[in-house]
């Protein structure tokens, strides 16, 4: 139907806009960077999916549209804001050990 399409298409759009503000977060190939998602269809899961994150989970329709390299690393945290940022200090915490070596 014209909904399912109109829906698909604004779908897609807003998938786009997101890969593109990934690409302005991450530059050059030593860049790091985190980004916090805060819908929750980024949470969704899609059984049918056997593409999987760190966590070992299912990927959902909306983080399939990451790039392969962010949603390998992709960790979802439902309805919990205190350990979204406990993984990011975390990902900071290791990425300054190694940027200053041993």
């Amino acid at each position: 139907s014209s909904l399912t399409a109109g829906r698909a298409y604004y779908e897609a759009l807003c998938a786009r806009g997101v890969n593109q503000s990934v690409g302005r977060a991450i530059r050059h190939k030593d860049d790091y960077a985190t980004m916090i998602f805060l819908d929750q269809r980024w949470c969704e899961k899609d059984k049918r999916n056997t593409t999987t994150t760190t966590q070992n989970t299912a990927l959902g329709k909306y983080q399939q549209t990451l790039p392969g390299w962010i949603s390998r690393e992709l960790k979802v945290v439902d309805g919990n804001f205190g350990e979204a940022v406990r993984h990011v200090a975390q990902f900071f915490k290791a990425k300054c050990k190694v940027s200053r070596g041993p």
